[in-house]
């Protein structure tokens, strides 16, 4: 009986490839949001949030698509590191909002379950991405 050539690895990759070009699309939306008062779509923007912290997370949303979807595509050593300083500023600011702004009894549960994706994600950058030359 033949092997399927199908591995975690093979799937996880394309999967975050789409989810990170969503989060692009998502980041778009809620940068539009800020800059038009009545957008064609519902609300994506927390009302609890400020038009600073909306900028700040709109701004790290779109980047960590602009950084993932190319980087990952063309196989850049350096994507777990980038995604790492990314992922630590979205953390940084995931932990204002939770902590100055949102209500929900929830919220620092889902604060962790951010924090639990960010760490699976580099972990599996860290280990599939080609590490380039290390003789330097």
């Amino acid at each position: 009986m033949a092997r399927v050539g199908i591995s975690f690895t093979s799937v996880a990759g394309p999967v975050l490839v789409v989810v990170h070009f969503g989060l692009g699309v998502w980041g778009i939306m809620g940068l539009v949001e800020l800059l038009v008062s009545e957008p064609p779509w519902p609300a994506l923007s927390n009302p609890l949030f400020t038009p600073t912290i909306l900028l700040l997370q709109w701004v790290l949303v779109l980047t960590a698509a602009l950084v993932f979807v190319p980087g990952y595509l063309i196989r850049w050593s350096l994507l777990p590191w980038a995604m790492a300083f990314v992922y630590a500023a979205m953390a940084a600011l995931c932990a204002v909002e939770t902590i100055g702004y949102l209500e929900s009894r929830y919220r620092f549960l889902a604060m962790a379950a951010e924090y639990v994706a960010y760490l699976a994600i580099l972990a599996f950058l860290f280990q599939t991405v080609p590490r380039g030359d290390q003789t330097a």
